[in-house]
């Protein structure tokens, strides 16, 4: 409200989950909802070895867990990347590997990031629940982290297993 840009950390499950987590800590509604911009939700998965990963095939099952978790999402980065849907290709470390190279190396973050709509403010402001400001949230385009991670693995940065190692909750 003073024109100060302020990052701060809190502990959450969600992006969704810091605006509930911060008037249970006492900060006042209108507060939250007139300062807030932005909350980002993250964590950090490690990424292939580039030197040593494969392309494969993955079982249909896969796919379909990958079209169910990302929706319209999963549409949409198809046409992006000019990719066909029934051609879907995912990158692992290669087993041939020398035994002296990881299986990952590097790592990056899949994120949640929540815009402070409108709508979100006057949720915040009746004291919505974290899955009501969600949905607002979702409605309005926000991402998940296993989305997020999704779509990575997708892009064949990392693998599924290590998306939802980090992003099952």
């Amino acid at each position: 409200l003073t024109g100060h840009l302020v990052f701060s950390t809190i502990h959450t499950s969600s992006a969704a989950g810091t605006l509930p987590r911060m008037i249970d800590m006492g900060a006042e509604n209108f507060l939250i909802s007139s300062s807030m911009t932005l909350v980002i939700s993250q964590r950090i998965i490690r990424l292939i070895n580039p030197e040593y990963k494969e392309e494969y095939t993955p079982d249909p099952m896969v796919i379909e867990d990958i079209k169910r978790v990302l929706g319209r999402n999963f549409e949409l980065w198809c046409k992006a990347t000019n990719t066909n849907p029934a051609n879907i290709k995912l990158c692992r470390p290669k087993q041939d590997r020398p035994e002296q190279e990881p299986d990952y190396k590097g790592r990056m973050g899949i994120f949640e990031v929540m815009r402070m709509t409108e709508k979100v403010g006057k949720l915040v402001m009746t004291n919505s629940s974290a899955a009501e400001i969600e949905a607002e949230a979702v409605a309005n385009g926000m991402l998940f982290m296993k989305q997020d991670g999704y779509i990575k693995v997708l892009e064949g940065k990392t693998t599924i297993e290590e998306v939802l190692r980090v992003a099952e909750v």
